[in-house]
Order: structure tokens, then C-alpha cells, then sequence
């Protein structure tokens, strides 16, 4: 992502100045920084994460993440499980586990 544009979704320049929930689909780098991720949650204390367990653990394995504790929610789905429905920030969400690429192997 060009720097431009992550400082202006950190400093909720339009369109970003409304950012309700963030919904991350799985822990892997190229889709997830936990330290990107807490550096907005503490900046943008409305802000929701939605996200798997495993990136959660990452997030908490971070100095200063019990601040945003309030605003986590951690999904938690085995393999095959049916999906979850849950409610975030006036967002219906449904969660599925899917294999990755390679995965289970």
C-alpha cells in the first residue's frame, strides 16, 4: 500500500474517517500486521477488530494491546465447524474456516 495512503487511513482522512470494524481473515503477513493493527485500534478507540484466534494471539503478544482489549473480538472455528454468526459495530458477520492454499499439509 503506498505510505500515502496508510497515513491518511490512520489519521481517518475521508474516505477513512468512519472506520468502523476491522475484519481480518487469518494471521499470515501479507494480510495482517499486529502492530499496524494496534497502532490504529489505539488511535481509533470505536474501531472493532474482528479476527481469528491466531491473530489475536499475535495482536497479544504485543506491548500495549490490553488497551484495546475492549475493542477485540476473537473468532475461534475448527475445521469443518459450521459457521459462526456474530454482530460487530451494526455489522451481521459471518465466519467461516476455509482451507488456505496448502493448508492442511
Amino acid at each position: 500500500m503506498p505510505e500515502d495512503t496508510k497515513q491518511a487511513i490512520f489519521d481517518g482522512v475521508p474516505p477513512f474517517d468512519n472506520i468502523t470494524a476491522i475484519v481480518i481473515s487469518h494471521a499470515h503477513d501479507d494480510h495482517f500486521a499486529a502492530d499496524d493493527v494496534l497502532r490504529y485500534l489505539l488511535k481509533h478507540p470505536k474501531t472493532q477488530l474482528v479476527a481469528p484466534q491466531q491473530a489475536v494471539l499475535k495482536l497479544n503478544g504485543l506491548q500495549g494491546s490490553q488497551a484495546v482489549s475492549s475493542q477485540v473480538v476473537s473468532i475461534d472455528l475448527a475445521f469443518k465447524q459450521k459457521p459462526k454468526t456474530l454482530e460487530v459495530a451494526g455489522l451481521k458477520i459471518d465466519a467461516v474456516r476455509i482451507p488456505h492454499s496448502g493448508w492442511p499439509a
